[in-house]
């Protein structure tokens, strides 16, 4: 999997602005293209994701999500589907018809040290289970800064990046202000990048607003794409840290 044009899945995946665990309207999907999955019938994301405040105190918590296409798709598709009464690992994972995909919310205390899936199926989705020991990558998230100047840029980067999945590790950096309403997005590793830092120039800030609070938020993704039968589903393990800084 080293190329990139072809199916769109999740770069960002569900990124939290504002990091609310029980809140599914948080989520929101952005694509990126790759090359070796022409069809996908689903996509299975755990994730812990770190809140950490200004004094570098920080929060802990962890999700599950899964959503299911009526067809299979060569796109990200904003029409999903409900595949049964599906579990991970015996707990239940709610159908949350609003946003028509599976959320567990984090007071389910899932142990995500293994994910074994369970798909009744419904449908187009034909049953099936399937288990995975799942790697989530890492870094030392206390080197990110506490404040930053506009007119000087802001330099980030990943020391001790860990745990990342050789088949296809992708990671990006966010900066926003106002819950996302003010926003810019870097890929620092994919398929075809292979780096540990990323510098947001003035122009990037170029809409940022100076004596501001700015979050940096800090996404890290391994795949596994997985062929069940004749359909394809993609798993994702994920960290995902956002910092509380501030904007000179």
């Amino acid at each position: 999997m080293k190329h990139v044009n072809k199916f769109l899945i999740l770069i960002g995946c569900f990124i939290l602005f504002g990091f609310k665990p029980n809140a599914n309207s948080y989520f929101t999907i952005t694509p990126l293209s790759l090359d070796t999955i022409t069809s996908i019938s689903g996509i299975f994301s755990s994730y812990y994701f770190t809140d950490i405040d200004a004094l570098d105190n920080y929060s802990k918590d962890s999700i599950n999500i899964a959503e299911f296409y009526p067809t299979s798709v060569s796109n990200q598709s904003t029409t999903t589907t409900f595949a049964g009464d599906i579990t991970l690992n015996g707990t239940s994972i709610p159908f949350d018809n609003n946003y028509m995909r599976y959320f567990q919310n984090t007071s389910n205390n899932i142990n995500m040290n293994v994910l074994n899936w369970n798909i009744p199926g419904s449908g187009s989705i034909t049953p099936f289970t399937y288990s995975l020991t799942p790697t989530y990558p890492k870094f030392d998230f206390s080197a990110l800064p506490d404040s930053s100047t506009k007119s000087l840029g802001i330099y980030l980067t990943l020391p001790n990046l860990q745990n990342t999945d050789p088949t296809l590790f992708i990671c990006t950096a966010i900066l926003s202000q106002d819950n996302g309403a003010i926003q810019t997005v870097k890929v620092i590793n994919n398929a075809s990048i292979s780096t540990n830092s990323v510098f947001f120039s003035t122009a990037d800030l170029a809409a940022f607003n100076t004596s501001s609070d700015l979050d940096i938020i800090i996404t890290l993704q391994n795949y596994k794409y997985v062929t069940i039968g004749s359909q394809n589903f993609a798993f994702i393990t994920s960290n995902y840290y956002k910092k509380e800084s501030y904007l000179y």
